[in-house]
Parts: C-alpha cells; sequence; structure tokens
C-alpha cells in the first residue's frame, strides 16, 4: 500500500460581497494513501462550536458522530457529498473565533465508514489540517480480506474519468 499522503484542499470559496455573511475556512483533508482515496466514495465533514474545557473531546466525539449520535449538535454539516467533489473544493463556513472540532468521515459504496479524522483548533480562518485514519472496516475489508483490483490509478482517473 502506497504511503502517499494525498492532500484534499477544501477551497476557500467566497459565500458573497455582504459582510454579514460567514467567512469560510480552507480544511486539508489527509488520505492516509492514495488507495484509500482511491476505495472512498463518500465524505461527511461536520463543524462543531465547542467550550475551551472542551478541547479533549476529539476521540469521544468521533465515535458518537460515525455511530450518528454526537453529543454536540453540529454547528455545520456537509451532507454526504462524494470525495471527489471533496477532492475539487467545498466551503466550511465559520462564524467568529473560538474552540471548533472538525469531523470527517468517509465511507464506501456500501455507506461503511473506512476513514475517519477529527481536529480540534481555535481561530480556524487560518486554515485547518485533518488526517484520516483507517477504521476497523477499511482493515477488515482491505487488508485482512484479498481486496478487489482498484480500476482507477490516479485520483485524476477516479474523478475525471469516473472510474471506482
Amino acid at each position: 500500500m502506497s504511503r502517499c499522503r494525498l492532500a484534499v484542499a477544501i477551497s476557500t470559496i467566497a459565500l458573497g460581497v455582504s459582510a454579514c455573511g460567514p467567512e469560510v475556512v480552507e480544511v486539508e483533508v489527509n488520505f492516509p494513501s492514495q488507495e484509500t482515496f482511491l476505495r472512498s466514495q463518500g465524505a461527511r465533514v461536520f463543524r462543531f462550536r465547542l467550550r475551551s474545557d472542551q478541547r479533549g473531546v476529539c476521540p469521544k466525539l468521533l465515535m458518537e458522530t460515525t455511530l450518528g449520535q454526537p453529543s454536540i449538535s453540529p454547528e455545520w454539516d456537509s451532507g454526504l457529498v462524494s470525495v471527489c467533489d471533496l477532492h475539487a473544493g467545498l466551503a466550511v463556513p465559520i462564524e467568529g473565533a473560538g474552540w471548533e472540532a472538525f469531523i470527517v468521515l468517509i465511507e464506501n459504496e456500501d455507506d461503511r465508514v473506512l476513514l475517519t479524522g477529527c481536529t480540534v483548533t481555535i481561530a480556524a480562518a487560518s486554515g485547518v489540517a485533518i488526517r484520516l485514519s483507517p477504521t476497523k472496516d477499511y482493515v477488515d475489508l482491505y487488508v485482512r480480506a484479498e481486496a478487489a483490483p482498484l480500476t482507477c490509478k490516479t485520483a485524476a482517473e477516479k474523478c475525471d474519468a469516473g472510474c471506482d
């Protein structure tokens, strides 16, 4: 398995000219390898507002969000988007400064969560990096078992040509 990092920049996109509109943040999602990106189909990005005493919440909040039952309501949820849409760019709105958790869940075509990541940051306007890690499902499906060969060899092939 390749150890290269596939960085997916969620681009900063202006939401409007109005000074009253929310700001957006650039988020970099780091896949553990190109293969993990190629085996992924859907992505979901969440932004949670935190109190300063909740800075250590990532492991718990990540588990809860993966199960669909976060104890804190997200301030923003991308909904399910394709990893190629994520690769092309997705704006994450923020409002003001403060502690925030960003969570990313990556699924396969069978809606099984393959990769997860969580980052807690303050003043996210300067950018956020989220490192993804394989879940037990990823290991069971693609490492321990003989995985089906990939039809795409690069992110560009997957996203431009539409191969799986």
